[in-house]
């Protein structure tokens, strides 16, 4: 058990941590936009997890991005299990947390094309006897790359290795496209499949997801997701909601 919540949550540190530029929140799968320099970001999700083997969790995050420079990101995110009942246990606080850095090498915000690498180091806030950290600091590295495709639709494509200190490592894969409706409303959709190092189809997970970016002002955005789960390990269903505010 404590092998899964180590790759799962540095995952979740990959694939979620920077929501400033699409594809991000509501999708997993990582944009090579970054942040502009000198500007901050702050991301407020929540989840809501249903399924017959996972049972039923409520969780919330909070993610603060900042413009390092011209290309480069910084992240920092904290995010707890507000409730989660699994085949008759109950718990709830503070999982881990960590740390997130992007450099986009390739492109601009302008551009058709780009192209990012990045990186995430969790840190052991959660209590790992509650289930809620792995008490060890696990990291993630991941390449990204966007294709503008004509027609206001772009599609993301990025692979992610995640090692943990104890267990076997994991990498994930996402597709992603978005298609701007207008000014004020994006459209995306996703397909993220994980696949554990140690070669137990145990391990492996996949799930699609759909959703909508409402860009409500120059500032605020408001995103809504649906995720279903392929698997066993993966919720039947997940609703997703969150911000994001630039300052």
């Amino acid at each position: 058990m404590k092998e899964a919540v180590e790759v799962i949550i540095v995952m979740v540190l990959a694939a979620a941590f920077s929501q400033s530029a699409w594809a991000g929140r509501p999708c997993e799968t990582e944009g090579p936009g970054v942040t502009p320099q000198g500007a901050v970001e702050m991301a407020i999700g929540t989840e809501y997890a249903s399924g017959a083997v996972v049972g039923k969790s409520f969780e919330a995050g909070i993610n603060f991005a900042y413009g390092l420079a011209e290309n480069v990101e910084v992240d920092v995110c904290a995010h707890g299990i507000v409730y989660s009942s699994t085949e008759g246990d109950e718990t709830s606080g503070l999982e881990d947390g960590g740390f997130f850095a992007k450099w986009r090498f390739f492109g601009s915000d302008e551009s058709d094309s780009a192209a990012a690498v990045f990186g995430a180091v969790s840190m052991p806030t959660g209590d790992e006897n509650e289930g809620l950290g792995c008490g060890t600091h696990d990291g993630s590295l991941g390449l990204t790359y966007s294709q503008a495709l004509g027609g206001g639709v772009t599609t993301y494509v990025n692979g992610v290795y995640s090692a943990a200190q104890h267990g076997n490592g994991c990498v994930t894969l996402g597709v992603a496209l978005e298609k701007e409706m207008s000014e004020k409303v994006v459209l995306v959709c996703e397909y993220v499949t994980d696949k554990g190092t140690g070669g137990g189809k145990d391990e492996d997970s996949d799930r699609v997801l759909a959703g909508a970016v409402i860009n409500a002002t120059e500032k605020l955005a408001v995103d809504v997701g649906l995720k279903w789960g392929l698997d066993n390990r993966t919720a039947d269903i997940t609703v997703i909601t969150g911000i994001t505010y630039a300052f």
